[in-house]
């Protein structure tokens, strides 16, 4: 709790005898760290007559300024901890009015302008560190009303736009640092409203949209440096409604889209740069249920795929540029599940890979050209556990031998393709512990 110390004086004063009182306080309760010191009419605490003091708990002054009968009057001044002058304000009869200035502890103006009864009056100035203007905004009692200009570190102007009466209203500029402008739109009672223009460095639109009540409602074309049509679409209340296109620098479409309130709705395409389509989506719900396949530059189908809300569903498949199966995945549930089976660019299987509610379990095969197994290795759990057994193309073993947590465990066997066992190992959780060639 601060300490408070009162002094009593005797005043006089037109009006005859007044009792004045010096007040100290203190940061401590001992009283020796000081906080203010001021003075009061007749023992009451809102009547503050004469000077005013404020210091830092350091010791450094912090405010200083003047009261009449509980009003302050003339230059308050407020300080940094280290002694640099803060602010200045101005009141008369208990109100701010004319100038005020904020600076930075390096003496550079922050921040100035005017009061008028205590309201924000005029042009106010904010600065960056630099001492170039930052921002202007013109003020009628204490609300913003008039011209705003912002501008860059440079000096270059950034922005502008008009308050009436605290609400934006009416056209708005936006500017690139170097000069030339970034954008044209327009406010109707602080909302943009109305046609929204967007331009290059070189002058060029770049595009241009139509807002209503804030959002961009209607068509909207977008263009390259060069002024050549990139996309052109329409929004609904913000969101992208009906047929979007995008076009390739050759005039060509690189994607035809169709939304509805935003979604991917019905067939959408997405082409390379010669005409033919990289990818078709057909949409039944939005977003949710879709088929999708997808091509090589030539026209060869590339994946069949199918979302069922938003899940994988159904048999994925890929393919070779031939034409044959490169894989084939199952889905249930939006897990694979069923047997993955992969192929060589030729039709013949290479391997299958058991699946159970999206994780491998069971037994993984591959296969020879001549469609004869290779290798047979047990999975649980993604992971190699169990036995694993290695052929010859003449169906002779090669290896055999058992895996724990995808490590070699226990007795490995190794054979020639006569059949006759050729080394021995023995492992202890992937670890070799010994080993015997015969």
């Amino acid at each position: 709790m601060k300490r408070i110390l009162i002094i009593a004086l005797t005043l006089l004063s037109s009006g005859g005898l007044l009792a004045q009182q010096k007040i100290q306080t203190y940061y401590d309760t001992l009283g020796f760290v000081k906080k203010e010191i001021y003075y009061i009419l007749n023992n009451d605490s809102t009547q503050i007559d004469g000077s005013y003091q404020k210091f830092h708990e350091n010791g450094v002054k912090a405010i200083i300024g003047e009261f009449k009968q509980g009003k302050p009057v003339g230059a308050f001044e407020e300080y940094y901890d280290s002694g640099e002058l803060l602010s200045r304000t101005t009141y008369e009869n208990g109100l701010k009015a004319g100038p005020f200035e904020i600076w930075s502890k390096d003496g550079k103006t922050i921040q100035k302008g005017t009061y008028k009864l205590g309201k924000l009056e005029g042009q106010i100035e904010a600065y960056y560190s630099s001492g170039q203007v930052r921002t202007k905004t013109t003020f009628v009692e204490d609300i913003p009303d008039g011209p705003v200009k912002e501008f860059y570190t440079n000096g270059n102007l950034k922005q502008e736009f008009s308050y009436t009466k605290g609400r934006q209203q009416g056209p708005a500029v936006t500017y690139f640092e170097e000069g030339g402008i970034e954008s044209k739109y327009s406010f109707k009672d602080g909302i943009i409203n109305g046609a929204y223009i967007i331009y290059h460095p070189n002058g060029k639109e770049k595009a241009n949209y139509v807002y209503k009540g804030g959002y961009k409602n209607g068509p909207f074309k977008n263009y390259d440096e060069f002024g050549e049509l990139i996309s052109e679409g329409a929004y609904k209340n913000g969101k992208m409604d009906g047929l979007n296109i995008s076009y390739f620098s050759n005039g060509l479409k690189k994607e035809e889209f169709n939304f509805k309130s935003g979604a991917k709705f019905g067939k959408n395409i997405n082409y390379y740069p010669n005409g033919n389509p990289q990818k078709i989506e057909n949409y039944t719900k939005l977003t949710k249920d879709v088929t999708i396949e997808e091509f090589y530059e030539d026209g060869t189908t590339s994946a069949k795929k199918a979302y069922e809300n938003g899940r994988p569903t159904g048999t994925w498949t890929t393919y070779f540029e031939n034409g044959k199966k490169k894989k084939e995945t199952p889905y249930e549930n939006s897990r694979r599940h069923g047997t993955v089976r992969s192929y060589t660019s030729n039709g013949k299987l290479s391997k299958t890979e058991p699946f159970v509610n999206g994780t491998k379990s069971g037994r993984e095969k591959t296969f020879y050209p001549n469609g004869r197994v290779a290798t047979e290795t047990a999975y649980k759990y993604d992971k190699k556990n169990g036995t694993h057994f290695a052929y010859y193309e003449n169906k002779k073993m090669r290896e055999q031998g058992s895996y724990r947590n995808d490590a070699k465990d226990g007795k490995w066997l190794y054979y020639d393709e006569q059949g006759k066992e050729i080394k021995s190992e023995t492992f202890s959780r992937g670890r070799l512990m010994s080993s015997s060639d015969n």
